[in-house]
């Protein structure tokens, strides 16, 4: 057999990965005090199934992983690999390399594996027993271990030859097979002791067979009594039915007194079930009429706002006639101005018209005169003859100077009465207008006191759905508060189901035993639970506890020492 490597992992001072090489002839490992020499001898022991955390110079197995230093945090796990070659067939396995390796977490759960394939400690012993290497053999001596070999009495050294002769593997097997017969010694007491204990039994039991039978025929004379019993009941029962007969008919009178009372009850129950309906109707209407006022404002305001279009239309046409009264009156005095200016300058003219037809007449009176004088004085004749064509002329541009204000005077009153019709017809349509504003002031202010009303209304039931709607969010708030509440404590309790479902937490080995104990009844009977559900603490002294019991918490308790052999040997052989 060649030992030719091993693998180490986060095993004491080796945190990262080393591969130590062992070639042909003799290898050392050298170097100063503290460097881990030790080590290697001390993981090749671990691996090999070394128990003793003394051994392996800790004081508990978790000592052998890596604890870090100041400037690098500590390791979870370690895992050591030792590599032998099997070409001579040392190790009875049908492979040219063994692979020999042991994985340890902090949680305490240890895994042994022969080339990567799980295995129990009791398969690496025999495999190892074979080879003549042992963790107690003369393969590994470890500091001070020879001394301790020189020292140690005949029968320990004889422990040492026998281990490297082979002759371990057979004693141990022996040890194995006197401990399964001492079991079987313990059984056979225990079953004699049960034969004794069910003998003592038979005559309390013998006993209770007798009572039992003497029970069953008193019970056959009870039943015999009862028959006759209730013959004689039955030839009695004629006095007895007279009896109820009497008892029946009261009954019979009760009930129709009772009959009254429930036709009044009924009576007031059909009145309040119509009251009810009534309300119910009542509730109904005053919905429909609160969806009716709603339509009826919403429509109020619809015409309101045509309305109050409308009067913006009136106002603006009763400014505009105003506007154009004004400037007709503005026109109407100033055509009146230039009628007066006209009169007065007519009622001139026609002075002068007058003056000058007087001036005419006696000029005409001159004229007749001077005709007659014409003979007499034709110089005079000539000179008057100017002075009435001068005259004619003059009254000409008088006449026609008077047509033409005649013109216009007839011009200006027609004007004027066409001013004045004019006025007159916007004042009679702005006395309609105004009439139509005041029926439209009054439709508004009935309109302005329903429109409060219901604005009321509709404040008041706005207010109402306000409240019920705030207490409607305040409901769904607590509901959905309620409902994270639920999701979060169902999450955490399926969390902690399954992880009770599971057994985390546990060491392996009762991991394994509380798993194998759902479907194993003969487990299941064995364990009474595990020392940390059992127990019962104060409340201020629970972490104190926990702390002192470190990893003895998740033990498992067992009625006597006879189940707690039976869940070792259980693990030992899965």
């Amino acid at each position: 057999m060649v030992f030719k490597k091993i693998e180490l992992a986060g095993f004491k001072s080796f945190a990262d990965k080393r591969n130590i090489e062992f070639e042909d002839g003799v290898t050392a490992i050298v170097g100063p005090n503290g460097c881990g020499k030790s080590n290697v001898s001390d993981a090749i022991r671990w691996v090999l199934g070394e128990q003793s955390s003394k051994m392996l110079r800790g004081k508990t197995m978790q000592d052998v992983i890596f604890k870090g230093t100041e400037k690098r945090k500590s390791l979870s796990y370690c895992e050591v690999s030792l590599f032998f070659d099997n070409s001579t067939r040392v190790f009875n396995i049908d492979l040219d390399e063994v692979v020999i390796t042991r994985k340890l977490y902090r949680s305490g759960a240890s895994d042994y594996l022969l080339n990567n394939n799980n295995v129990r400690l009791k398969d690496i012993v025999d495999l190892l027993h074979d080879s003549g290497i042992g963790k107690e053999g003369y393969s590994i001596i470890g500091q001070g271990r020879v001394e301790q070999i020189i020292n140690s009495k005949p029968e320990d050294r004889r422990g040492i030859f026998e281990e490297a002769a082979g002759v371990a593997k057979f004693k141990a097997k022996k040890k194995e097979t006197e401990a399964k017969l001492e079991r079987v010694r313990e059984n056979l007491t225990r079953q004699s002791d049960i034969m004794s204990e069910v003998e003592r039994q038979i005559g309390p039991l013998k006993k209770q067979s007798e009572d039992a039978k003497l029970c069953l025929e008193l019970k056959h004379n009870l039943r015999h009594h009862e028959i006759n019993t209730y013959i004689a009941q039955y030839e009695s029962t004629n006095d007895t039915k007279e009896q109820f007969s009497n008892i029946i008919e009261g009954i019979n009178e009760e009930i129709a007194l009772r009959q009254d009372d429930l036709d009044k009850q009924n009576k007031k129950y059909t009145s309040a079930l119509e009251k009810q309906q009534t309300a119910d109707i009542a509730l109904k209407d005053l919905n429909e009429e609160v969806l009716n006022l709603s339509l009826s404002l919403q429509k109020l305001d619809s015409q309101n706002e045509i309305i109050k279009e409308r009067v913006r239309f009136f106002q603006a046409e009763i400014e505009r006639n105003e506007k154009t009264i004004k400037e007709s009156n503005d026109e109407i005095a100033e055509n009146t101005k230039l009628l007066n200016s006209l009169n007065s300058s007519l009622a001139n003219n026609k002075n002068e018209l007058t003056k000058l037809n007087a001036t005419y007449q006696q000029i005409a009176d001159s004229y007749v005169q001077i005709a007659n004088e014409l003979t007499q004085n034709e110089g005079a004749s000539e000179e008057a003859n100017t002075q009435v064509i001068k005259a004619l002329e003059k009254l000409t541009d008088i006449k026609a100077n008077f047509s033409k204000l005649t013109t216009e005077q007839r011009v200006l009153e027609d004007a004027n009465e066409d001013l004045t019709n004019k006025v007159k017809s916007l004042k009679e349509k702005f006395n309609e207008n105004k009439a139509i504003i005041d029926e439209i002031n009054v439709n508004n202010a009935s309109v302005d006191v329903r429109k409060a009303d219901l604005e009321n209304k509709v404040s008041t039931n706005k207010q109402k759905y306000e409240d019920f709607e705030l207490k409607m969010k305040l409901v769904e708030k607590d509901l959905y508060e309620c409902k994270s509440n639920y999701k979060l404590k169902n999450d955490r309790y399926n969390l902690i189901s399954q992880m009770q479902a599971d057994f985390e937490g546990y060491a392996s080995s009762v991991q394994k035993l509380l798993k194998a104990s759902k479907t194993n009844l003969q487990l299941s009977n064995a364990i009474v639970g595990i020392f940390g559900q059992l127990i019962k603490v104060p409340k201020d002294y629970e972490t104190a506890i926990e702390i002192t019991l470190g990893n003895a918490i998740h033990n498992i308790v067992t009625k006597n020492e006879e189940d707690a052999k039976q869940l070792i040997s259980y693990l030992k052989s899965n």
